[in-house]
């Protein structure tokens, strides 16, 4: 076994540290472990030491770290290492090694992987093929190494920051808007970090770009794989979407025409790099044959634009999974703003407010509550633009009181933050879950 007998120093003691820990130890690998909060734990004990006791292990101690993605290359304990010339590899990466096919579909972008990976996996499934999601999603990537089928894993730019040799056959590159900057230092370096993904295909792998990204158009310029483009805005591409249907290389492949889910600007960006994919793969015929039926029974990621409840006419609309600008944008662009009230607010990811203000002025939003650690923020963006009509509130259950006493028949109440939760939750399915109970609970009083 390549791991037996390694010694290996996992950082992190959360779900992908756990997973890490489990297998290697299952490979007969010497485990010490490292947590911020826990500290460092020796392999065999279940005793945690002072966290600095990590220090006192030299390069002749550890043969690598198997990192969590949460933890950045700038950490303290991270940087000890690699100074030390010590390999520094992640989940991912084991689970390319030991699963030894150059078989994995990947997906990155900064908004729509984990849409885009479910719908490749649903899309697979109807084909025929077994397929099964790993990562984020839900299971552990290291699950894969087993499987008996194509996996589809969705890829963050922090995994791929320890990722070294990992090779997708068919990579999928969605897009790139600022997020994530108080770590990749700029939108280069988080462009770079994106990139790594590709850089160990040759010319029998795919890269499936999206026209319309300027940050993918670029990156279709730096890869040796067979590139595929799509465009949902309908600029020439592979594959396109003009007037409500589907084209490939100008040939129609699917209507979906009647199908108001998909023709939403962000999920139409996520089933063409789907599709992009599977005709990578050489299903171009069979998805014409089976038509877009197969997606009526998609089922989506909860906290992504999830209808929560119509109370005395208005809708409730859980999008906690908006974490950042670009994500929100593309949100409130699907509705008519006169009708639109708006929950912001989060934690802080060095980010500008000011193209969201624009566009809140612009489609004349009617009322914006803000909440978190950045309303002073998107206060100040907002006033730049002399959008008036919003108000600071201390919780999340304030501001959806505060919205639904300025709402009447018809209107929509968002919650679509455009910032991380890291201020008030414990992370965006937090968020997402309580704005879920304050709406349940303001309809049983509606009752």
């Amino acid at each position: 076994m390549y791991w037996q007998n390694k010694r290996i120093l996992v950082l992190g003691y959360g779900i992908t540290g756990k997973s890490m820990i489990s297998y290697l130890r299952r490979k007969r690998a010497i485990v010490y472990i490292y947590d911020d909060k826990l500290g460092f734990s020796y392999p065999d004990s279940s005793i945690w030491e002072n966290k600095d006791a990590v220090f006192q292990l030299t390069e002749a101690d550890i043969d690598m770290l198997a990192v969590s993605p949460g933890f950045a290359p700038t950490h303290p304990v991270v940087s000890h290492f690699v100074n030390k010339s010590i390999p520094t590899i992640g989940d991912i990466e084991i689970a390319y090694i030991d699963r030894g096919k150059n078989d994995w579909i990947a997906i990155t972008g900064t908004n729509g992987k984990t849409t885009t990976t479910m719908l490749i996996d649903h899309l697979l499934r109807k084909l025929g093929e077994n397929s099964q999601t790993f990562g984020n999603i839900g299971v552990p990537v290291l699950d894969a190494v087993e499987f008996e089928g194509i996996p589809v894993v969705e890829v963050s730019s922090f995994q791929l920051e320890y990722a070294p040799t990992f090779k997708p056959h068919i990579g999928v590159f969605l897009n790139l808007t600022p997020d994530h900057l108080n770590r990749h230092g700029d939108m280069q370096g988080y462009f770079l970090a994106k990139m790594r993904m590709f850089l160990n295909q040759n010319s029998d792998d795919f890269a499936i770009f999206n026209g319309d990204d300027e940050w993918a158009n670029k990156g279709k310029t730096m890869v040796s794989s067979s590139v595929v483009m799509f465009s949902p805005s309908g600029k020439d591409a592979d594959i396109v979407a003009r007037e409500q249907k589907i084209y490939v290389r100008d040939n129609l492949l699917w209507d979906l025409t009647g199908n108001t889910r998909f023709l939403y600007p962000p999920y139409l960006e996520d089933l063409l790099g789907a599709l992009g994919a599977l005709i990578a793969l050489g299903y171009e015929d069979k998805l014409r044959e089976i038509t877009s039926d197969v997606l009526d029974d998609f089922v989506f990621a909860r906290h992504r634009m999830e209808e929560v409840a119509t109370i005395g006419g208005v809708i409730f609309i859980n999008d906690s999974k908006a974490t950042n600008v670009a994500s929100t944008i593309a949100a409130i662009k699907g509705f008519e703003g006169s009708k639109l009230l708006l929950i912001l607010g989060g934690s802080r990811k060095d980010t500008s407010y000011d193209k969201l203000a624009e566009e809140i002025k612009r489609l004349g939003v009617k009322y914006v509550a803000l909440i978190g650690d950045t309303s002073p923020d998107i206060k100040n963006s907002l006033d730049k633009v002399g959008y008036k009509h919003y108000e600071h509130v201390a919780t999340l259950e304030d501001a959806v009181r505060l919205l639904w006493s300025k709402s009447q028949p018809g209107d929509i109440i968002l919650l679509s933050p455009a910032c991380a939760s890291f201020d008030m939750f414990n992370n965006y399915k937090h968020r997402g879950d309580t704005f879920v109970e304050i709406v349940n609970r303001l309809a049983k009083e509606y009752d």
